[in-house]
This record gives C-alpha cells, structure tokens and sequence, in this order.
C-alpha cells in the first residue's frame, strides 16, 4: 500500500461507514428495535470522525499539493496497510457484534428486563468508534497534509 492508495481506502471506508451507520440507524426505529430519539443520539455518535476524515481528505483535495512520489519500504508498506485497514475491520466486528447483541438480547422471546440497554448500546459504540479514533486520527492527519514533505 503507498500514501494514495492508504488515502484511498479510509475515503472509501469512511464513505461505508457512514452509509451503513445512518441505514442501520436510519431504519431500526421503524422496526421497533430503538426508538427515533436514540436512534439519533447513536447517530451523533458514530457519524462525526468518519465527516473529520472525509473533511480531512476534501481539504487535501483542494490545497496545494506536494510531491507523492516518495517510496514507502517494504516494511513501511506493510505497517501502513494493517494500520489503515486493520482499525475499520476491528470498528465493524465491534459495531457488528454490539448491535447483535442489543437486537438479540431485546428480541420479544427474551426475558423481560434482560436486554442491553440503550445506554450500554451507546457505550459499546462509543468504544469501538475510540478504538478507531485513536489508531487513525493521526494517519488520517499526516496522509492528507498538504504542504508537508513528510504527507507525500
């Protein structure tokens, strides 16, 4: 992987993220699984770093740019692959299982006053999306400077 194609993948990835976060949360109040308030609050949540990243990435678009020919080594290479990719897949299995976890154990045949809780649903996200957060904000951050030799 080199600096375009990481700066590739976390526009595509944040692009999923946000299209599967505002359908999954867009719809689960019309099926009764959380109502519209928390669906929104869950919203509030998720949503803004995937826009930081996208911001991030529209700034770089638009600013002067430096040279992007500077070579990774293969061992830059590889830490750069699993550093981009690595931190959405772990996001998605976090998000993927949590919210199994909420429509499961809030299901009609579960017992009365067992299921996870909103607010637990909200910490879970919040964590997941943490995890995210600090192991990308800074590769996020130097892939998309502009004007610094060291973001080619």
């Amino acid at each position: 992987m080199n600096r375009h194609s990481a700066r590739v993948w976390i526009i595509k990835a944040s692009i999923v993220c946000t299209a599967i976060t505002l359908a999954l949360f867009g719809i689960a109040p019309v099926f009764d699984v959380l109502n519209w308030s928390d669906s929104r609050r869950l919203l509030e949540i998720i949503i803004p770093p995937f826009m930081g990243y996208l911001g991030m990435a529209s700034h770089f678009v638009f600013k002067e740019k430096t040279s992007d020919t500077a070579p990774l080594n293969t061992k830059e290479t590889e830490l750069l692959n699993l550093l981009v990719k690595g931190p959405f897949y772990l996001f998605a299995i976090a998000v993927v299982i949590t919210c199994i976890a909420f429509v499961y154990t809030n299901a009609p045949s579960a017992s009365a006053g067992t299921g996870m809780s909103v607010d637990n649903l909200a910490t879970s996200l919040s964590a997941a999306l943490a995890l995210l957060a600090v192991t990308t904000n800074i590769i996020v951050t130097r892939l998309f400077e502009a004007n610094s030799e060291q973001a080619s």
